[in-house]
């Protein structure tokens, strides 16, 4: 065999352990509903880092914890949550970077338009979970993947 053939037959080993051992996506078909009235968007610390061009009487918050890892950039040692995809329902995508607060540890809240969003993100343990989120206007809408991602370990 020739080098460069015993180099992409052990590349394609290498690609195919590391793939078998990634577990599937977990994708939660229910729901996430925003909090019960009284909990409103005004007290999710929102950013201001809304979406859709919503103002914020029309808006809802969305915030989501995602699994966290130290941050090297930020120069300190404190745990920062991961960034996440959203899927908005007009099939548009972004990555939210998810660093809130004083020194980045709380998740970022968005004010979105009132709709249903996908949110795909790592959850700790469970690996990438994507669940749908409502979002509903003057309400809060918590995604707490960890909890999400508990049903895979459980299995």
């Amino acid at each position: 065999m020739e080098p460069a053939a015993v180099r992409t037959g052990c590349a394609s080993m290498l690609l195919g352990a590391l793939l078998g051992c990634t577990p599937a996506p977990l994708v939660v078909r229910e729901v996430v509903a925003p909090e019960p009235a009284g909990a409103g968007a005004s007290g999710a610390g929102a950013s201001g880092a809304g979406a859709s061009g919503a103002g914020a009487s029309g808006a809802g918050a969305l915030l989501v914890y995602t699994a966290t890892r130290v941050s090297g950039y930020t120069l300190n040692e404190l745990p920062v949550h991961m960034n996440y995809q959203l899927y908005s329902p007009d099939g548009s995508v972004r990555e939210i970077e998810n660093r809130g607060g004083a020194f980045g540890q709380a998740p970022v809240a968005l004010l979105l338009a009132p709709g249903d969003y996908r949110v795909q993100g790592l959850a700790p343990g469970a690996g990438d979970v994507t669940v749908t989120a409502r979002i509903e206007a003057g309400r809060r809408t918590v995604v707490d993947l960890a909890r999400l991602g508990a049903t895979r370990a459980a299995r």
